[in-house]
């Protein structure tokens, strides 16, 4: 399973989730709101230097209107002794940040009594989940039904709502409001954030991530009637995908569990 240990804030400004492996090695999301800082890892207490997935860098802004920085993290736990994995990190201001993650599964179980769990989601509105009630199934569910992996199917963010208001046709404001969005869903405690620590997971996104009907006109989203207004709204929520959801490569996820290939 994977469990978020520490925070230094009830809302951290500093988030590690584990996202879709390779055999033998993990794959690390961090996530800082506070802008880009130098970074100190732990594997086991043990100091690492983990391997950045990013082109750009290892840290990169989620879009030049934002203070929202991300990465990716690549760290090989190969020779690792058995045991559970702890993944810490620290910022130089004193923030940090630990992630426990189960060895990544390189086949499925062949005993009859253990099974490749596969969590398979979608559609998740904060707005439509006041109560807090998907974070209280996720805290629920027992060890024999926490999955090992989460494929998340699209509209993990609904950035197009609520339809009734007429957002300004400004790239800056809306990367603005996406990236607050995200940081709802990613980050705050008591929400889809409970679903992102249950196991490792790996996105695709669907026409909420940029708006209903997406690429397409939408009669009641005023910035989609005109090219221009489409391409403003692309590219703010193209750079808010790129810096949740995606995985810094054009190429395809592959997910080999042995004999299973998710692509």
């Amino acid at each position: 399973m994977l469990k978020r240990l520490t925070t230094t804030r009830t809302v951290p400004s500093l988030v590690l989730h584990s996202r879709a492996y390779s055999p033998g090695k993990l794959v690390l999301w961090l996530g800082m709101t506070k802008g880009a800082q130098s970074l100190i890892w732990f594997l086991n207490g043990n100091q690492i230097e983990p391997q950045p997935l990013l082109t750009e860098g290892e840290l990169s802004r989620a879009h030049p209107a934002t203070q929202t920085h991300y990465g990716l993290f690549e760290i090989d736990v190969e020779g690792e002794p058995p045991g559970p994995l702890v993944v810490s990190v620290k910022s130089h201001d004193g923030e940090s940040a630990s992630i426990q993650c189960d060895r990544p599964l390189e086949a499925i179980p062949e005993s009859p009594d253990q099974a490749f769990r596969l969590l398979v989601a979608s559609c998740f509105s904060f707005r439509k989940d006041k109560t807090g009630r998907l974070a209280s199934v996720m805290r629920e569910m027992d060890e024999t039904m926490r999955p090992h992996l989460s494929l998340l199917m699209g509209d993990q963010v609904y950035l197009d709502i609520p339809p009734i208001l007429d957002f300004p046709n400004d790239e800056t404001w809306l990367a603005r409001k996406f990236d607050s969005d995200y940081q709802t869903n990613w980050i705050r405690p008591n929400g889809f954030s409970e679903l992102l620590t249950a196991a490792p997971y790996a996105c695709n996104p669907d026409d909420h991530e940029y708006w209903n009907n997406f690429p397409h006109r939408s009669p009641i989203i005023q910035n989609t009637w005109r090219a221009k207004g489409r391409g403003r709204w692309t590219r703010a929520a193209s750079s808010m995908y790129a810096a949740y959801q995606g995985t810094g490569k054009s190429d395809p996820t592959v997910i080999d569990v042995d004999p299973l290939s998710i692509l």
